[in-house]
């Protein structure tokens, strides 16, 4: 893990803290210095809509300037708990409880020349969508000016954390002065893109036929490594998917996509330990250390992955395991993520003495994605043992 992950967190407090400052002291301009006309709540909940409305602003724009934004992967309509996946033009689209219009849609740079270029150009163009529409609104009368405030902040966020990988900032100023294979570490080749959207609805046949070997004098991109690392995985191919992983964290920037290394690797991990192949005693705290980076990393994710009901599971925190595997299984992204949560939390259920129930999570993953391995492995876990003969 890098310098500036560990930092991470200590930075987003310090972010939002001086977004909230920010914030009221923009709020009091709005109100012409005059303390009285200031309603704070009003105001923070027109400021709330706003930040939503500047974040949409930017996710439509990316998909309207197509390639020179990215190839979209995935996307999620609305907040909270997942309601069900759908596969719309080969990307998974997951539709949550809460109906709240909110489109959020992850991109993925597809690689090809002027790949820094397409990538500054996109990054000036999605900063500048939100700005302009926070501005306008600013300018004009009533609650709109709550609601511009709140448009502005992402934004404006993003572009001051010039340290901070990823950000709009750091895309802007620092990526330009950095060696060429910095922007095509981000980058995946169209061949990949497809794989990826294959992997993510379930489709691990299509994923490693498209990807093809791995060949010995190929250097990957981060991106491929942490894909190539995920399709071994679902096969099964668990030393080979923590050697990939373990090159992914290394080679990735930014903090979502350093805790998703870390939470393939806890993945890897763990099917090793459940196959055998690695003694649970090694296993516990290099699997610890692996969900440790990932949260220091990026603690949302965690709620979105098995791997913390793995590492509860293996030190025998089988309470904690179930319910960190059901959080996960709410709450994972597409087939096959689903049906590995769904695993881990038949495996929980399994070790408390849930049988039934076990067996009811591990029907509903062979559904979602009959050929991730992890099924045939739990359902051998679950298995009750042979009889043995009576001479």
């Amino acid at each position: 893990m890098t310098r500036s992950s560990t930092a991470d967190p200590a930075r987003t407090r310090s972010r939002m803290l001086g977004a909230l400052v920010l914030f009221c002291i923009g709020a009091a301009l709005l109100q012409g210095g005059d303390a009285r006309a200031f309603r704070p709540l009003e105001t923070g909940a027109w400021a709330g809509v706003g930040a939503l409305l500047g974040l949409q602003s930017s996710h439509l724009a990316g998909l309207l300037l197509g390639r020179v934004a990215g190839a979209p992967v995935v996307a999620v309509l609305g907040f909270g708990p997942r309601l069900a996946d759908l596969t719309v033009g080969g990307i998974t689209l997951s539709l949550r409880r809460v109906p709240i219009p909110f489109l959020c849609v992850e991109r993925v740079p597809v690689a090809g020349p002027r790949l820094r270029l397409r990538l500054w150009v996109a990054t000036l163009l999605l900063s500048a969508v939100p700005i302009t529409l926070g501005v306008l609104l600013v300018g004009g009368p009533g609650v709109g000016r709550a609601l511009g405030l709140g448009v502005l902040v992402p934004p404006v966020l993003s572009l001051v954390a010039v340290r901070q990988p990823l950000s709009a900032g750091w895309m802007l100023l620092r990526m330009p002065s950095l060696p060429r294979d910095a922007a095509d570490g981000l980058a995946l080749s169209p061949e990949g893109v497809s794989a990826m959207r294959a992997h993510l609805r379930g489709d691990l046949a299509k994923a490693g036929s498209t990807l093809g070997p791995l060949s010995a004098d190929s250097l990957p991109s981060g991106r491929e490594y942490l894909l190539r690392a995920g399709v071994a995985e679902a096969r099964g191919r668990y030393e080979e998917s923590a050697t990939l992983a373990r090159a992914a964290a290394g080679a990735l920037a930014g903090r979502a996509h350093t805790a998703q290394a870390h939470l393939q690797l806890a993945g890897a991990l763990a099917g090793a330990a459940a196959t055998g192949a690695l003694p649970p005693a090694e296993c516990l705290p290099r699997l610890d250390e692996a969900v440790a980076a990932a949260r220091a990393a990026f603690p949302a994710l965690l709620a979105h992955s098995p791997a913390p009901a793995w590492l509860a599971l293996l030190g025998g925190e089988h309470e904690e395991a179930l319910a960190l595997a059901g959080r996960a299984a709410a709450r994972a992204t597409g087939p096959l993520a689903r049906a590995q949560a769904e695993c881990a939390l038949a495996a929980a259920l399994g070790a408390a003495g849930r049988t039934d129930e076990a067996r009811r999570a591990l029907e509903r993953a062979r559904a979602l994605c009959p050929g991730t391995a992890r099924i045939a492995e739990t359902a051998a876990r679950l298995a009750p043992p042979a009889a043995v003969p009576v001479p």
